[in-house]
């Protein structure tokens, strides 16, 4: 039976393996997010607190992008056609935009999990219905 931290350490290592390729690492490497030295650590889930940090860090630039580009759609529309931003999708975010899903909900989860002290039939409807959103 894995604790909090275990169930923790294997999302950051899920997010690591869907981020590895997509030039994550060497976006938060140029912003000064971290260091090159610790972007293989942050991938494997090895760094707890540095991990969930520079995953929320990454959030939140991901939705203040989205929403430069919302405000970009909304004024490239002449009609009243306009979209609300729930319902709109921009197809070169909207990648980015499930990872921004999945960091919040696996974050939400872990907190969960650790609030309940390992309740395991409580964890398994929690973890069932994260993988279900994904």
């Amino acid at each position: 039976m894995l604790g909090g931290l275990h169930i923790e350490m294997s999302f950051l290592r899920l997010i690591g393996d869907w981020l590895a390729g997509s030039g994550w690492a060497e976006a938060i490497t140029a912003a000064n997010v971290t260091t090159e030295g610790r972007v293989d650590g942050l991938l494997k889930g090895s760094h707890v607190t540095r991990g969930q940090w520079a995953h929320q860090v990454s959030a939140a630039a991901l939705y203040v992008l989205q929403k430069r580009a919302y405000a970009a759609y909304k004024e490239e529309q002449t009609s009243e056609d306009t979209l609300d931003f729930d319902d709109w999708k921009d197809p070169e975010g909207y990648y980015f935009y499930t990872l921004f899903l999945a960091v919040t909900q696996s974050q939400h989860l872990v907190g969960l999990v650790k609030e309940l002290h390992g309740n395991m039939a409580v964890c398994r409807s929690l973890s069932d219905t994260f993988l279900q959103t994904f």
